[in-house]
């Protein structure tokens, strides 16, 4: 690995951790500011948006990178960009119109909460601020202008961090809106105005002949990971949605910010993912047996590491969660193991799709898998429900559409390339941490609690030292590394 490239990834590690530590300030300022029934219904508005928003998303983001960052000139770029936003457009303009139009019948007829039908009519302008502003965060990526994506993300996570606490404080529920409407608007004239400082005035817009073939290669591109894109956003919100018809708005609260907690372990795998892509895809075209013993012993260390992350995770997350939000969400307590573990193996199936999964070009298999997730997960909390487990029943049936989705992605791999991820030593690495989960549910007093961590921790080191798969001499290397590496901006 070159050091241009271990810049990027620390940095795109770096960065994503700033914005999910703002992101997690944020979201607790927020639930401790609104009621859980408010909350419940901030997230039925944003489970909709984020549904219909997902079918523009069409994998224009992806396959624009790749085009761009081939181009030569600053005006072969434009013309991909100018593509890839007219194309965009054309597809969210009539999904942002049905929405704002549906958004009455939406509130009143499927929910029942009229007071949700204005918030979807604003996330209807959102989703068109936000669809532009992806194509040219997109161009930034295209052209290699990390510095600025970089620093525009966390500049934005903090300007966003302080607008949604000042209106969701003075104007409650639909302040979360306004705050999401004004954000849109004001980092896309942010983009706006750095992409023309970029091409400083070579933008050339593309001939009809050029606009087919360009859309052409980015649609052969992103049309799976658009997709892959639309299951996840189901399989995310489809939920809340189907509990929506069953529960209360105080009990969807609840499980909203299950979800929340969940999700925040995501950034880790995210980060790696986007590296794992390229080196991979180039391992597997040199030597398929090289690169299946890189991606395990990486995916050991990978597991490993963030096996442990959710697993603290849990153990404290009662004792963090009153700290800093009160006993406002302690019934989503027991909810938590269920969505952390979900939000793991999903992170999980993402990072070995993004290493195994598309060098292989198992494609069509990716699609079948992720069906299954939504599928599984779906009918076991619709069944869940109706036999009566109540938010229990959705975290569990979450889960067990996770469950089945990760078995099938790795008997699709072993199938192909006779390459097992998950064996033995994994399996006893997730028995030593069990133990902690087992005790969370079970709520011991601090000084018990205190002391089975220390000693179930001792037993994971020592676990993963003899069964060799962290080795601490060569990780604390790079320390060394980092002390000779000079980032330039």
């Amino acid at each position: 690995m070159s050091q241009q490239l271990f810049k990027y990834q620390t940095l795109s590690i770096i960065t994503r951790g700033i914005v999910t530590i703002l992101g997690v300030i944020q979201g607790i300022i927020i639930v401790r500011i609104l009621s859980p029934e408010d909350y419940g219904l901030i997230g039925i508005v944003l489970a909709v948006g984020g549904l219909v928003g997902v079918i523009e998303h069409f994998g224009l983001a992806t396959g624009s990178i790749r085009e761009i960052s081939i181009t030569r000139t600053l005006e072969e770029a434009s013309k991909v960009m100018f593509t890839a936003l007219g194309v965009r457009l054309v597809i969210v303009l009539p999904l942002a119109v049905g929405l704002f139009i549906a958004s009455d019948y939406i509130s009143n007829n499927i929910y029942n909460h009229p007071e949700i039908s204005f918030p979807l009519k604003i996330f209807s302008l959102i989703m068109i601020l936000q669809s532009v502003q992806d194509i040219f965060a997109s161009t930034l990526s295209g052209l290699q202008k990390f510095n600025q994506l970089f620093l525009f993300q966390i500049t934005s996570a903090v300007i966003n961090l302080l607008v949604f606490v000042v209106l969701v404080k003075y104007k409650g529920f639909i302040g979360y809106f306004y705050a999401m409407l004004l954000l849109a608007l004001f980092l896309l004239l942010i983009l706006i105005t750095i992409n023309f400082n970029l091409f400083n005035k070579k933008f050339i817009l593309p001939t009809i002949r050029e606009f087919k073939q360009i859309f052409k290669n980015i649609f052969n591109i992103g049309l799976t990971t658009w997709i892959l894109k639309i299951l996840y956003m189901f399989w995310q919100k489809g939920g809340i949605l189907i509990a929506g018809l069953f529960l209360l708005p105080k009990e969807l609260g609840y499980i909203n910010f299950a979800i929340f907690v969940g999700l925040k372990i995501t950034f880790i795998p995210d980060s790696i993912s986007g590296i794992n892509l390229s080196v991979m895809s180039k391992k597997y075209n040199e030597d398929v047996e090289i690169f299946k013993k890189e991606f395990k012993d990486n995916f050991y260390k990978v597991f490993s590491l963030l096996f442990l992350v959710s697993t603290i995770a849990i153990f404290y997350s009662k004792e963090i969660i009153i700290l800093l939000v009160g006993q406002k969400y302690a019934p989503s307590f027991p909810l938590i193991p269920f969505y952390i573990f979900s939000c793991l193996l999903y992170s999980l199936i993402n990072l070995i799709g993004a290493s195994v999964i598309v060098p292989t070009l198992m494609l069509k298999e990716a699609i079948f898998y992720y069906l299954v997730l939504c599928g599984v997960s779906f009918f076991a909390i619709w069944l869940f429900l109706v036999i009566g487990f109540g938010v229990l029943g959705v975290a569990n049936g979450t889960l067990l559409g996770v469950i089945f989705a990760i078995i099938l992605q790795n008997l699709f791999i072993y199938k192909k390339i006779k390459l097992q991820i998950f064996d033995a030593k994994l399996g006893l690495l997730f028995l030593s941490l069990v133990p902690l989960v087992i005790v969370y549910l079970l709520s011991f007093n601090q000084i018990i609690k205190g002391i089975f961590f220390l000693c179930s921790l001792y037993l994971y080191f020592s676990l993963n030292k003899r069964l060799g798969i962290l080795n601490w001499k060569k990780i604390f290397k790079l320390e060394l590394v980092y002390r000779n590496f000079n980032i330039r901006g």
